[in-house]
């Protein structure tokens, strides 16, 4: 088989990477695939034919390194191609590790949930359409339902909450980043809050989750306010009348 031919099979140029800087016995290299072991070892036996891998027998066991030296010119490919799986590797584990880090560091979030009896498409629009915003949280409210875009409601004089909008997928999710322009222990856009929307057969779950809050007496606060602002929203939702805010007036 030509050499070309015989690194062009990505097994092959695996096995030659996790080889290349260590001996691996034929067992440590068929456990990192998901193939027969037949496949893995007729894979090591083109390889050996080829003479990019040296085996080493010892007992019942063999042993395996690559033959950099028999690569010749082909080594530049399986150096640049193991160079680009490693990175792409480190990029996972760095981003596995911020998604780690942020639930570590973060308090606990606080979820508030609530059916409402209209198709997510309805109860998404309550949430980028500032006119429906304020029917039920809020007078004066500006919303820009795009990633970058201000979220802002003003509940009374001085007590106004303020961020971004971060992620909009219609009619599914909604990410906003939340704080308070008046309360220096809770500052625009300090917190992040998910709205998550499933359809059932009888209408929508809503799923909020406020993430970043300091302490249990911020979190109880805003699970209060949640929990009204979401059963007003169910109710205009359905066509009914939630009333004026108590939060609104002064």
């Amino acid at each position: 088989m030509e050499p070309l031919r015989v690194i062009a099979a990505p097994h092959r140029l695996q096995i030659l990477g996790m080889v290349w800087d260590k001996e691996l016995s034929a067992g440590e290299i068929a456990a990192e695939f998901d193939v027969s072991w037949g496949a893995i070892s007729q894979h090591l036996t083109v390889l050996k034919k080829a003479g990019f891998v040296t085996e080493r027998r010892q007992g019942t066991s063999r042993f395996y390194t690559t033959d950099k030296a028999s690569l010749g010119s082909l080594r530049v490919v399986v150096e640049e191609h193991w160079r680009d799986r490693l990175g792409r590797l480190k990029a996972l584990a760095e981003a596995e590790q911020r998604e780690r880090d942020l639930y570590v560091t973060v308090p606990k979030v606080l979820e508030v949930s609530v059916h409402i009896k209209a198709r997510p498409e309805t109860v998404f629009r309550y949430f980028t359409d500032p006119t429906r915003y304020a029917q039920w949280m809020g007078t004066d409210v500006t919303i820009e339902a795009v990633p970058g875009g201000t979220y802002r409601v003003r509940m009374r004089d001085g007590v106004e909450t303020s961020g971004q909008f971060v992620e909009v997928d219609a009619p599914r999710r909604i990410v906003f980043t939340w704080g308070w322009i008046h309360d220096p222990a809770l500052p625009p856009g300090s917190t992040r809050v998910e709205l998550t929307l499933v359809e059932d057969a009888d209408g929508t779950n809503l799923v909020l989750r406020h993430f970043g809050l300091p302490d249990a007496a911020q979190r109880d606060h805003h699970r209060k306010g949640w929990e009204l602002y979401l059963h007003r929203l169910a109710v205009c939702v359905s066509g009914g009348d939630p009333g004026p805010d108590p939060n609104a007036t002064a």
